[in-house]
């Protein structure tokens, strides 16, 4: 039931930004289980001091190069499109501000120094052509300043 009661409920009905932070990883740990089980990903949500939770996506696992496999988009859309709908529909907002040279947002990582800015739109309405990256993250407004 708190699961469900969750999509009902806005931001500012939190205590703190830990229990966004929970709410959080209840819905993706529901969202991500599928591939969490089957293909080894791993969905992570953290504080981001001082005003985000960090949500990551990636396959728990190294390369012989000791790099992170890399994955196809098209394997986890349909994992990540309801995801995102779910967040944004529970009142949570993506932190598009930059932090420093972080421009923050949603972004795809395709290797250790690449990474490229994805529009909340275009996951939504399924306009992302890339193809291979090698991890997805996410930054989330926290309704409360993290110390």
């Amino acid at each position: 039931m708190k699961f469900l009661k969750l999509f009902n409920e806005h931001t500012e009905q939190f205590m703190d930004n830990q229990d966004q932070l929970e709410a959080i990883k209840e819905l993706g740990e529901a969202r991500f289980a599928y591939l969490s089980d089957d293909y080894n990903f791993v969905f992570r949500a953290v504080l981001s001091k001082p005003d985000s939770i960090l949500i990551a996506l990636y396959i728990n696992e190294f390369t012989e190069e000791r790099v992170r496999p890399n994955f196809n988009w098209f394997d986890v859309k349909d994992y990540f499109i309801p995801f995102m709908q779910n967040l944004l529909s529970a009142g949570f907002e993506i932190n598009y501000v930059p932090k420093g040279k972080n421009e923050r947002g949603i972004s795809f990582n395709y290797s250790s120094d690449h990474t490229k800015g994805i529009l909340v739109e275009d996951i939504l309405e399924d306009k992302v052509e890339d193809q291979t990256i090698n991890a997805i993250f996410v930054y989330v407004k926290s309704a409360y300043f993290i110390p």
